[in-house]
């Protein structure tokens, strides 16, 4: 295969805040139907050894820990399947619902490797995740080839990882609420909701103001910038555009591919890039397909309609096995069809010669006719009596 047929493919992972749980469910019961036998056997395995590590860790919780996870919710997940399907009650708990998005996004990201490796048309480029989305991008950018039971191991061993961020973030919050004190100087990002993009600029503004991050010496600040790599993540993106435009090539096209759910701004955020890319916009779960079938059997899906020699299922399956020709000479007589009198318009040329008389004519006898114009419901299909009167039978 050549090196232009490729297509090269950009993964991102979003974070949460989207709902997952339906689409997580309808995306195992695609793979279990439709997918190869290595994609279910490393789903299978994948989502087994997440149960067994799920169990594992929670009875690693201290008793201080397990307020976080309510022995209501945890023994509803009693088989492998409910860390995707997710049981009622047990969506708002942030132990499940970080679990439950790593789990979705790692079966789309399975899904899509093992359909990239069996078309042998795409090559992974990039990988990038926001938030939670940085567990499964990391195992995406680390492990290129396709997936293996290797591969498996780790996604496992991400789950811990997962299931831990999880219980932090529940502590902490449950911490604030019982109204302990809590030591932010531990945490290495803080989220904030319903605050406006003013609000948030003047918070951290005054939150920079009051915890500065490095003592204000003259002698010891530029030394500190040589050697600390700020990052301005504006500017940033703008550098990885600008290189993804300067390196885009027309032999290689570019795809983006979203990997699990994703919220509405980080697709929106992309809008930009695809117009001045020629790049597609797609989700993992367009990209993965079920194979083709060998299938040799014809089915013929019919509607209920009276065609010229297809009068019922029966005779119309013997007109399409055996070939027939529906075209006939047959013309209605005069006092069956009145409003339809063919003779007066096919006249022989001769006889139009004889009398002299100029008048419509028409020379064509053959066609495909209704044996029971009368059954034609024109009331079913909206027409006026008017109209279904001077229709072709």
């Amino acid at each position: 295969m050549s090196k232009a047929s490729l297509t090269s493919d950009v993964l991102l992972f979003g974070a949460q805040g989207a709902s997952s749980d339906a689409a997580a469910t309808r995306l195992l019961d695609d793979i279990r139907k439709s997918g190869d036998a290595e994609t279910k056997q490393l789903v299978d395995d994948f989502l087994q050894g997440c149960f067994e590590a799920f169990h594992s860790e929670l009875d690693k919780l201290a008793d201080r820990e397990q307020c976080v996870l309510e022995a209501s919710v945890w023994k509803k997940l009693d088989k492998a399947e409910t860390l995707v399907t997710c049981p009622p009650g047990c969506q708002s708990n942030a132990v499940v619902e970080c679990v439950n998005l790593y789990v979705h996004q790692m079966l789309d990201l399975l899904a899509y490797m093992c359909q990239a490796s069996r078309d042998g048309e795409v090559v992974m480029a990039q990988a990038a995740g926001v938030c939670s989305g940085i567990l499964p991008a990391v195992l995406a950018a680390s492990f290129p080839s396709w997936p293996s039971a290797h591969f498996v191991d780790y996604a496992i061993n991400a789950f811990r990882v997962a299931f831990w961020i999880g219980v932090r973030s529940s502590l902490a919050r449950w911490k604030c609420m019982q109204g302990n004190a809590w030591d932010m100087n531990n945490a290495w990002a803080l989220s904030i909701r319903g605050c406006g993009p003013d609000q948030l600029h003047d918070l951290v503004d005054d939150s920079n103001k009051a915890n500065p991050t490095a003592p204000i010496r003259c002698w010891k600040s530029p030394l500190r910038h040589i050697l600390v790599d700020i990052i301005h993540w504006k500017q940033t993106w703008d550098y990885l555009e600008a290189t993804t435009l300067s390196t885009g090539s027309s032999t290689a096209p570019i795809r983006l591919v979203f990997v699990g759910p994703n919220t509405t701004a980080l697709r929106l955020s992309w809008n930009s890039l695809q117009v001045k890319l020629d790049v597609e916009v797609t989700t993992s779960t367009s990209v993965f397909q079920s194979p083709p079938s060998q299938v040799d059997n014809i089915a013929i899906v019919g509607m209920s309609v009276n065609l010229p020699c297809g009068e019922g299922i029966t005779q119309f399956w013997d007109t399409l096995k055996n070939g027939t020709s529906a075209v006939s000479e047959r013309f209605l007589p005069v006092h069956i069809l009145p409003r339809f009198d063919i003779s007066r318009y096919n006249v022989p040329v001769e006889g139009v010669a004889t009398t002299g008389k100029s008048r419509p004519s028409m020379q064509v006898k053959h066609g495909n006719f209704l044996r029971d114009p009368f059954a034609f419901d024109n009331v079913f299909f909206e027409i006026s009596p008017r109209e279904a009167k001077s229709m072709d039978p």
